[in-house]
């Protein structure tokens, strides 16, 4: 067998190399070849014997970036990046600015898995520490409270003239939809009535025609949105009345509903809307999205299941069904699918 050089042994120093070569002629155990000519493994005298899987565990933990040496003090345990806070909103310009806080092992150390040749510690997933989940449950989550703010708020608790300001916000929409009965989506709508074959008795704003709850809701919404003259709320950025009234109009023949009810329904379903809005910032319709498909069916569903007094646990239900429908794009802008958002 040739002589090992220093390129066969990175690890070791060039002045080891002679020692190595002492023991290999004392007992030819030491050095034993492997399965490529010319290649050894090595084998230090009297070594304990590694137990299976060490090496694959070793492997592992030099992947996740550990140093292979004695432990480490707690000064320098390894630190792992997590969870993420946010965006930073700086006027009308919003940058997406993503910060991490810095999840110290320390933090959890209950949480920490087991890896490495030596059993080393690190936490593969900060998120699931026990401190972490215990705060996690101290705090309701998003959709629970959005369901508790439907059910439980109070008309009473509305700010003054917010029932003069609504009365107008619907007249507004009212007449958006009438005047969307001649624009060009009009055509095709009725023909997709036609050939859908629905049949119920909620009515179709501006003709005689009446459709399926579904089906009325597409129609009035579309409608209502296809020139582009409903109202506006800057802050989701999006268009939520016409959401939330083309959802609730083919539901209004099921039972006697007041005027202010009606309003109290659309209240809650804009502010539900907006506030989403507000959370996922002006960077969700600066990527591509058009918050009147993503956002306003949140608006809709929040006001119908005020005006039908649901339950919290019912709310969040729909809630997570709705989520998983929310799209639109304004990639669609200038096309008739718009409207249909």
């Amino acid at each position: 067998m040739p002589m090992a050089s220093a390129r066969s042994f990175p690890a070791l120093k060039q002045g080891m190399i002679e020692n190595l070569w002492e023991q290999w002629m004392r007992s030819g155990e030491a050095l034993r070849p492997s399965g490529t000519e010319g290649a050894v493994s090595i084998a230090k005298p009297n070594a304990r014997p590694v137990p299976a899987g060490a090496r694959r565990a070793g492997k592992r933990h030099l992947r996740l970036g550990h140093r292979d040496e004695e432990p480490m003090p707690p000064a320098r345990l390894p630190v792992h990046r997590a969870v993420w806070v946010g965006p930073e909103r700086t006027g009308m310009l919003v940058r997406r600015r993503r910060y991490r806080r810095r999840v110290d092992c320390r933090d959890g150390a209950a949480g920490y898995s087991r890896h490495g040749a030596r059993g080393r510690r690190s936490l593969a997933d900060p998120a699931q520490t026990p401190i972490i989940r215990q705060r996690r449950r101290a705090v309701p989550g998003l959709t629970e409270t959005i369901a508790a703010f439907i059910a439980e708020t109070r008309i009473e608790d509305a700010p003054a003239g917010a029932d003069e300001k609504g009365k107008k916000v619907l007249a507004d929409t009212f007449a958006a939809m009438l005047a969307g009965v001649g624009s060009e989506v009009a055509e095709p709508l009725k023909r997709y009535l036609e050939e859908s074959r629905s049949t119920g008795t909620s009515p179709i704003l501006g003709t005689a025609l009446t459709a399926s709850p579904e089906v009325a809701a597409m129609i009035n919404g579309t409608f209502g949105h296809s020139l582009d003259f409903d109202d506006v709320l800057p802050i989701m950025p999006g268009h939520p009345s016409v959401t939330i009234m083309g959802a609730v109009l083919p539901t209004l023949d099921r039972e006697p509903i007041s005027g202010r009810r009606l309003l109290d329904a659309h209240r809650v379903g804009v502010e539900v809307g907006a506030k989403i809005g507000v959370a996922m910032t002006m960077g969700h319709y600066d990527r591509g999205f058009h918050a009147t498909g993503t956002l306003g069916i949140f608006s809709a569903l929040a006001a119908l299941c005020r005006l039908h007094r649901l339950d919290r646990q019912t709310i969040r239900i729909a809630f997570g069904i709705a989520a998983s429908m929310a799209s639109g794009l304004r990639r669609n802008f200038g096309t008739m699918t718009k409207p249909l958002h």
